[in-house]
């Protein structure tokens, strides 16, 4: 195969005699200007949108005059994406992805070089010093190829498109992924970071079998793109969910779950939120103590590890050790989201205070560090600072010594680990060697004390951090992870007692429909004021999840309209009735193949969010048609559920939420009723809200055909029942008993304050009417909240 003999090749070549060439000087004989062949119209453009990007711009690059002005500027410039602009003053004539690029290709009958990634990316960094600063390897590109520049976070479908081309192509996948392609876009060979001597050689190598071999390449990239569309496609028999499913998917998990450090598999570890909360959510439904401490014990790890900011709250990206201590530093908006929210949802099951605090760390580190003036969130934060890794985050014995007085230094030095000597480059990565409450038995401390203590210390260490030089910010705005952290935001605004949570969630979502909402549909992301891709599957459904929650949460059908809005326009957009598919994107933005999102990854499938806005929606709204649109989804899914269920799990939260939600606070009868439970002390109170000429039927209707409401749980000792008031009705002689406005069951618990999480939910039976018409019996199920 083509595909085998170009890496053969690679490895084979032998490696050049002297370095290459990498003089600054664009005039030199050896190298012609790399950039010379630039029309005057498209240079001035260029020149201009550099001048645009302000008096501080500074280009990054080592390409520069005497004045200190770049001496390349390629299309990048125009770009809106930070990836993209670092890459702008490369001697490389990039393009974006676009049709311009896609037709030069064809016309001038030149391979493609694609190249993937991000701007908080290291080895992205590295390539591009070694490669594409290069002058020897930009000539060569711009002279046999068109070179185009992807940011994998504002096109997800791209990259997983040629991510995918790469698993069959060589094996190699991560960031930068690099895909040498036909003039059609097809890929024939794909990998990651290549040395710059292995890359110039492959270069070459690619171009001589362009010359000689084009016809065998082209065959060989339509084959990939063929067999990335079979993949898409997938066809399997439709499979019932059932209990051996969610089982399935459990095993599968306890089989990776490293029993001594937590988390699942080996080093490189990720936290796999999704997995966490599946887990976490059939913990409560089985009432089982082992999937528990599966995510107890994780939570445990990561908010002890070097994983977790220790001085400025919120999460890295993954640990590259299994004791989730030695960390790759950037930040992502996705994890502070989704991490929060674990940790939440696990304060709420457990009472665990420490669980809160980290939550509420990870979200108030959100707020002060990567947030906007207008209260939008920025998407990440790099690994690098001052040209090494982790520089930032990084700390030495005499570093504590000299900025916290002689008993605060004791302390954090002992707590943070810095006395089991440096960890990291001869320096130290502040962890937790021994959890809080072992620490303070340990060393005879006051807990409330030490916790007052703890926090001056993290703030003076905060303040003393802002003065280095900090790592480069993605000042990007991206849809779904803005609407990731607007959603727990407004959870914890509410279950934590916050108003700052709920009026930054709200402020946050305002200034996201105004911003990215246009009359052409939804952004994917911003950056200032210039618009970047358009929304995508992802963004439209966790956009409409967080609107709807919001309206969950503050009864405003403000958000609840807006939620609707976005899911019509998702279904017109990204779904395809007859085949019962969704899309990741629409067919006017689509790449080569027209890619779905179908496994969780990094965040959730695409798919399963739009899967649990829609039962939502269903619940919430008379019209049916969303909960039509979720089964219809759910049964060509159901075989590949089946097949590998681990890879589903949010799909499967969703999938037996939909069957019987376990919330503190509740949506029934489409709408029409509004429920919470609360903890008072060591009883509760279930208020159930009905809108206006809605009713639910009594304790003891009066009427033998109507079914009465009914609360039972095993740690129910006695429920005492609001009163009744009578209500005619056409069909009954005699007026029935009902409840209607805001009704409160009082029920006296055997539970008490030290009770373990897991307890049966509450179940709470009743059926609704309005003057016009009476709904099915339904079923509500809370879960208490511990705290």
């Amino acid at each position: 195969m083509i595909r085998l003999r170009l890496y053969t090749l690679l490895l084979l070549l032998p490696l050049p005699a002297a370095p290459l060439f990498a003089n600054s000087n664009p005039n030199d004989s050896r190298v012609i200007n790399p950039q010379a062949e630039l029309s005057t119209t498209l240079k001035k453009k260029l020149s201009q949108a550099t001048l645009t990007q302000g008096k501080d711009y500074t280009p990054r690059t080592e390409h520069l005059d005497n004045q200190g002005k770049p001496l390349f500027t390629n299309r990048l410039i125009l770009e809106s994406s930070p990836y993209l602009l670092q890459h702008a003053h490369n001697p490389v004539n990039w393009y974006s992805w676009s049709t311009e690029a896609l037709d030069e290709a064809k016309r001038t009958n030149k391979p493609i070089f694609l190249s993937i990634g991000y701007s908080t990316c290291h080895w992205c960094h590295v390539m591009e010093k070694e490669s594409f600063e290069n002058l020897e390897i930009a000539h060569f590109l711009n002279q046999h190829f068109i070179s185009i520049k992807v940011d994998r976070e504002q096109r997800p479908d791209i990259d997983s498109t040629y991510m995918i081309a790469a698993a069959m192509l060589s094996g190699q996948t991560g960031w930068p992924l690099n895909t040498l392609n036909t003039s059609d876009g097809a890929p024939f060979y794909a990998a990651t970071y290549f040395p710059p001597e292995h890359f110039l050689q492959l270069l070459q190598k690619t171009q001589q079998l362009w010359q000689e071999q084009q016809t065998e390449l082209k065959a060989e990239g339509q084959r990939i793109i063929y067999a990335i569309k079979k993949i898409q496609e997938n066809k399997l028999s439709p499979k019932s969910i059932t209990d051996s499913t969610y089982e399935a998917a459990i095993e599968q998990w306890l089989d990776i779950f490293d029993e001594f450090e937590g988390g699942f598999g080996t080093a490189p570890k990720f936290p796999q939120e999704s997995a966490l909360l599946f887990l976490l959510d059939q913990a409560k439904r089985k009432q089982d103590q082992v999937l528990l401490q599966v995510v107890t014990k994780t939570l445990n790890a990561m908010q002890k590890g070097g994983i977790y900011d220790q001085i400025g709250g919120g999460f890295h990206r993954y640990a590259t050790d299994p004791s989730w201590n030695i960390p790759h530093f950037e930040k992502m908006l996705y994890n502070q989201a989704q991490l929060a929210q674990v940790y939440l949802r696990a304060y709420l099951s457990t009472g665990d205070p420490l669980y809160k605090l980290t939550a509420e760390e990870t979200l108030n580190y959100t707020l002060r560090e990567m947030s906007n003036t207008n209260g939008l969130f920025y998407s990440a934060t790099d690994a690098d600072s001052e040209g090494e890794e982790g520089t930032f985050f990084l700390w030495t014995d005499e570093a504590l010594k000299q900025y916290l007085d002689e008993k605060n230094y004791e302390l954090a030095k002992h707590f943070f680990g810095v006395e089991e000597g440096p960890n990291f480059s001869g320096m130290n990565i502040l962890f937790q060697p021994l959890p809080i409450s072992d620490f303070v038995i340990k060393h005879q401390l006051n807990p409330s004390k030490f916790l007052t203590d703890l926090s001056n210390i993290k703030q003076k260490l905060r303040n003393v951090r802002k003065k280095r030089e900090n790592p480069h910010l993605d000042d990007k705005v991206i849809t779904a992870w803005n609407s990731m952290l607007i959603r727990v935001l407004t959870e914890s605004g509410h279950h934590l007692d916050n108003p700052n949570y709920t009026a930054a969630a709200i402020k946050a979502a305002e200034a996201l429909w105004l911003s990215h909402y246009l009359s052409t549909g939804l952004l994917r992301d911003t950056r200032h004021t210039m618009e970047g891709s358009a929304g995508n599957l992802e963004d439209y459904a966790t956009f409409a999840m967080a609107n709807l929650t919001l309206f969950k949460f503050t009864s405003d059908t403000k958000w609840l309209n807006r939620a609707l809005i976005l899911s019509e326009e998702l279904i017109e957009k990204f779904w395809e009735a007859d085949s019962s598919t969704l899309f990741l994107t629409s067919a006017a933005s689509s790449g080569l193949v027209r890619m779905r999102s179908q496994t969780d990854q990094a965040t959730p499938a695409a798919e399963s969010t739009v899967y649990e806005l829609f039962t939502n929606l269903a619940k919430s709204q008379l019209d049916q048609t969303f909960g039509a649109v979720a089964h219809q989804l759910l049964v060509p899914k159901s075989g590949k559920i089946d097949r590998s269920p681990m890879n589903y799990s949010y799909f499967l939260m969703a999938h037996a939420k939909n069957g019987a939600a376990l919330n503190s606070l509740q949506i029934g009868a489409h709408g029409a009723l509004r429920a919470e439970l609360k903890r008072v002390q060591d009883n509760f109170i279930l208020t159930a809200t009905l809108k206006p000429g809605w009713h639910i039927n009594a304790k003891n209707p009066g009427d033998k055909r109507l079914i009465g409401s009914r609360l039972s749980a095993d740690w129910v000792d006695t429920i005492m029942y609001p009163t009744a008031h009578k209500m005619d009705v056409s069909f009954a002689e005699q007026p029935i008993n009902s409840y209607s406005g805001a009704v409160k069951f009082s029920l006296q618990s055997k539970i008490k304050s030290n009770t373990g999480p897991l307890i049966q939910p509450l179940k709470f039976t009743y059926q609704a009417c309005s003057d016009k018409q009476c709904l099915a019996p339904e079923t509500l199920y809370f879960s208490p909240n511990m705290h």
